[in-house]
């Protein structure tokens, strides 16, 4: 109800709305736990996501209320400490984007949800301007994780199990282990053409996407 007061989302502390945004869209289409403030005591209920097949994310359709958004510290870190509080986040993002893969096979839209290298330039550039406009710290910290966010994902595409991927050549490389036997070259060879037309086929997926994303900015435009 409006005015209620979310604090925890699946035992995870709710410090705010961004938490809730965080907690809710890495969780299509699952039951999560919600415990919140309302007159003054505090109730829990499970709550069912939706999942935005345009987006591929969660969504429980609660908005944050204007008038109550204030500022906070967020908590700092000396070096080492910001090592492991680093490594941590990648471990998450490793996890996330391992999640969200998953999400495809739900029946999102591929066009919308699987991004091209133009989206991923014009996505990094909203973000750089919009954190420097800010102010130059927000600016070198937003560029860093975009592009943190950006290396785990192509360092999980690589490991996936695909012929002409590095996930391929090990998952190559483990069934001669098993088999004790080296592969012959004609497997070897319909192997690698699998993952190219694979891999071809995701390029035109992502092609498609960034062409009607950019046709539905221009068409705005003018």
């Amino acid at each position: 109800m409006s005015g209620d007061v979310i604090i925890k989302i699946n035992n995870s502390e709710i410090k705010n709305f961004s938490d809730i945004v965080e907690q809710v869209s890495l969780r299509p289409d699952e039951n999560i736990k919600i415990s919140y403030i309302r007159n003054d005591i505090v109730n829990e209920v499970v709550v069912h996501t939706l999942l935005d097949k345009s987006t591929g994310i969660g969504k429980i359709g609660i908005m944050a209320i204007p008038d109550t958004i204030s500022k906070y510290d967020s908590k700092k870190y000396t070096f080492f400490p910001a090592l492991i509080q680093g490594m941590k986040e990648c471990i998450k993002g490793i996890k996330t984007t391992i999640k969200g893969f998953f999400t495809i096979f739900k029946g999102i839209d591929l066009s919308n949800t699987v991004s091209g290298p133009a989206r991923i330039a014009d996505m990094m550039g909203n973000v750089i301007q919009d954190s420097f406009s800010e102010n130059f710290k927000a600016g070198i910290v937003n560029m860093l994780s975009f592009m943190g966010i950006i290396s785990i994902s192509l360092f999980i595409m690589n490991l996936l199990p695909f012929p002409i991927l590095d996930g391929g050549l090990i998952l190559i490389a483990f069934i001669e282990l098993i088999t004790n036997r080296k592969l012959s070259p004609k497997i070897l060879y319909y192997f690698q053409l699998a993952g190219i037309f694979i891999i071809a086929i995701l390029f035109l997926i992502g092609l498609n996407g960034d062409i009607k994303y950019f046709s539905s900015i221009f068409k705005g435009k003018f």
